[in-house]
């Protein structure tokens, strides 16, 4: 485990707690509350279910097309948030969502790169279909809904990647390198993508009384959904 994530083996209120104090002090007391309330002991587990699933997709053949897919994951994160970001009024708001998805389209061009350094010059098929994220069909304002969704999916990308770069291995010590400083930037900017969703959900708890239960939700559908998803990157390698 990186030393970034030491003191925290798993997913946890008090992760996200030191994230987000750490980037806007404060007590910020009825999130803290309600992150609290949550079964992180059943979403860590979903997320290690996708730390488990690493070792079938990190060889020489695989681990292309994994990063084919990294790519297209971060462009419709890039696309989505943004899209988002342009109906919100609040300008800090407004302005802390367009840097986030700037971010994911850099890090999708990071994930090319390394792409094109394992396999130049050849054409390498995605691991698995990335279909269109349904929130450009049916997103309607629901800011604080899509922002827990958002913010639990960033918790996972942390764990995730800093599983794959703590795993992945190469014979050039040149190549190694540059994967693991690519994972270690994108990793970092996704700390303070935890970190800048809760302290604008932070912001809103007190002008939306159905917050807890949009949290509650967000938090259980994205738990089965990364089950779902291990679950399918294993049965491709097994």
């Amino acid at each position: 485990m990186s030393a970034a994530l030491e003191a925290f083996a798993k997913p946890s209120a008090a992760f996200v707690m030191s994230l987000l104090r750490s980037y806007a002090p404060g007590s910020h007391a009825e999130l803290a509350e309600a992150i609290h309330g949550l079964d992180w002991d059943e979403f860590a587990a979903a997320v290690s279910a996708m730390q488990r699933s690493l070792p079938a997709v990190l060889g020489p053949d695989a681990f292309p097309r994994l990063l084919v897919r990294q790519e297209a994951h971060e462009n419709s994160g890039a696309e989505i948030i943004g899209y988002v970001a342009d109906t919100v009024s609040e300008p800090h708001h407004r302005a802390i969502m367009k840097s986030h998805a700037a971010d994911e389209s850099r890090h999708a061009s990071m994930f090319l790169a390394l792409r094109r350094l394992l396999s130049p010059g050849k054409r390498v098929a995605a691991l698995t279909s990335e279909e269109a994220d349904p929130y450009l069909a049916r997103y309607e304002g629901d800011l604080a809904s899509f922002l827990w969704d958002t913010h639990f999916a960033e918790i996972n990308s942390i764990f995730y990647l800093d599983s794959m770069r703590m795993a992945v291995s190469h014979p050039d010590a040149t190549i190694g390198h540059k994967i693991d400083a690519a994972l270690t930037k994108v990793i970092a900017d996704e700390r303070r993508h935890v970190a800048s969703t809760a302290s604008i959900l932070s912001e809103l708890f007190e002008h939306d009384s159905l917050m807890v239960e949009r949290m509650r939700a967000s938090f259980a559908d994205h738990a089965a959904a990364l089950r779902e998803q291990a679950a399918g990157l294993a049965s491709e390698f097994t």
